[in-house]
């Protein structure tokens, strides 16, 4: 019988040398009663992890005198999003805690159900994760997969806290999305996604959710691609009251001024704290200069309960005077016209709603993508909605707005935006603000051209030879 020696009471081994499982034996310090049990594991790094947390839960049971309450999956999962709603309902509720809540209730509950949550061990754990990517034509962003572990993590300690484990169960970790170049939408594709989107939402259809979803995806797009808003969490937020127009004197340089606006007035928006990624307040400028984004905001206000009214009643003064009555208004922007009462839902109601909304825009933009041979660059990288994002900060580093008002606009610091984002065409479209070129960067370019140019000529005598 072949032994491996844990610690001073842990020994794991196999009956025979027929036996398929490793088992575990352990000797409790203060009773001296031996537990064997099987490691249902056959790899020996596995059954070494199992019968480490054995012994730890033995020893936490003996020591402390604690009695696990055995119970299902579900029965914990439920009582974890309990004392959310409950905090949500008293002020107390962090942000976070109620995308916890909406995780566990759309993602683990479905999987583990009535599953001893005891009983739950890697291999059920890996089996969870390989159920969530198997089906899903994107990777994993890393921020996903950390607010999925975290969650994941919350909970664990919540059943420990309350006596259903005593040992933490790790979520393993699956193969997130590797850092690249953000793909972007070039003008000549964009020309075509407008035509092709106009078209989509004029397409009649039995189905009255396929008609909203067409309606709404085709002025989400003109909202985040002029914005450069975070698709998901920070869109769905957005609320009419979040704009704000103001003197063009703002900002002090013209050149900077034309690119987000050719009126007397900018649009801002106002992204409040907790409803960022970052969870800090944003202020961002909205380009307005084709009216593009205006006219969305328009049009969805114009389908949308409460703001139809405003609409209605202000829109022959002008689109101006109608968007300024509309700022008056809480209502959230992206909502489904059959949508009633969104205001009146709890942050936990909201949350799902903004989730489902944000899910159903994301799987139709993909297959759009698809359809139109959008999807993939020449190199194979994928675009989503949140490349209309890429777009806008590519297009303002291209025009030669300086890094950190990007940096500002997007919500990202400098050096991500100089690790991440498409400047291939910045250096050759640099202006200063006052229209002047960088004779430096206009020398370095030359230069750039006379070495190719001598190479060029070099290989070509290598050839010849």
């Amino acid at each position: 019988m072949k032994k491996i020696q844990i610690d001073d009471q842990t020994v794991i081994y196999k009956r025979s040398d027929q036996s398929k499982f490793y088992y575990v034996r352990v000797r409790s310090q203060q009773t001296k009663k031996l537990y064997i049990k099987s490691t249902k594991q056959t790899v020996i790094s596995e059954a070494r992890k199992f019968a480490e947390k054995l012994s730890m839960e033995i020893y936490k049971k003996e020591t402390i005198g604690s009695v696990v309450d055995e119970k299902t999956f579900s029965f914990v999962a439920k009582k974890y999003i309990l004392q959310i709603e409950d905090k949500i309902k008293n002020g107390t509720a962090k942000k976070i805690e109620t995308e916890k809540a909406h995780i566990v209730q759309t993602k683990f509950l479905p999987f583990f159900k009535q599953t001893n949550f005891n009983a739950i061990n890697q291999t059920l754990l890996q089996e969870y994760v390989d159920s969530r990517t198997k089906n899903l034509s994107y990777t994993i962003s890393r921020t996903r997969q950390q607010t999925e572990v975290a969650t994941w993590n919350a909970l664990q300690q919540f059943a420990i806290n309350n006596n259903y484990t005593v040992v933490k169960k790790e979520l393993p970790k699956v193969n997130v999305a590797k850092s690249t170049k953000r793909v972007v939408f070039d003008n000549a594709q964009q020309k075509i996604i407008r035509r092709k989107l106009d078209e989509l939402a004029k397409e009649p259809s039995k189905n009255k959710t396929t008609i909203e979803i067409r309606e709404l995806l085709r002025d989400y797009y003109y909202l985040l691609i002029h914005s450069g808003i975070r698709t998901g969490n920070e869109m769905m937020r957005v609320r009419y009251s979040s704009f704000e127009y103001r003197n063009v004197a703002t900002l002090s340089n013209k050149q900077q001024q034309r690119f987000f606006s050719d009126d007397q007035e900018l649009l801002f928006c106002y992204l409040r704290e907790g409803e960022t990624k970052t969870d800090q307040r944003r202020e961002t400028i909205i380009r307005t200069a084709s009216g593009a984004f205006e006219n969305a905001l328009l049009n969805i206000a114009s389908r949308t309960e409460h703001t139809r009214d405003i609409y209605e009643k202000h829109i022959t003064q002008s689109r101006k005077a109608c968007l300024k009555a509309l700022f008056e208004s809480d209502e959230y922007v992206i909502r489904f016209s059959s949508e009633t009462d969104v205001l009146s839902l709890n942050d936990a109601k909201q949350v799902i709603r903004i989730t489902r909304n944000s899910e159903l825009l994301t799987k139709a933009f993909t297959k759009f993508l698809k359809d139109h041979s959008f999807y993939k660059d020449r190199n194979g990288d994928m675009r989503s909605l949140y490349s209309l994002r890429h777009t806008y900060a590519t297009e303002m580093l291209e025009e030669g707005v300086s890094l950190e008002l990007v940096a500002k606009q997007v919500g990202n610091s400098t050096s991500v935006l100089d690790k991440f984002y498409n400047q291939a065409n910045v250096s050759a479209s640099a202006y200063t603000f006052s229209g002047q070129k960088s004779d430096d960067d206009f020398a370095k370019r030359n230069m750039s051209k006379v070495d190719i140019q001598k190479k060029i000529k070099e290989l070509k005598a290598l050839l010849e030879d």
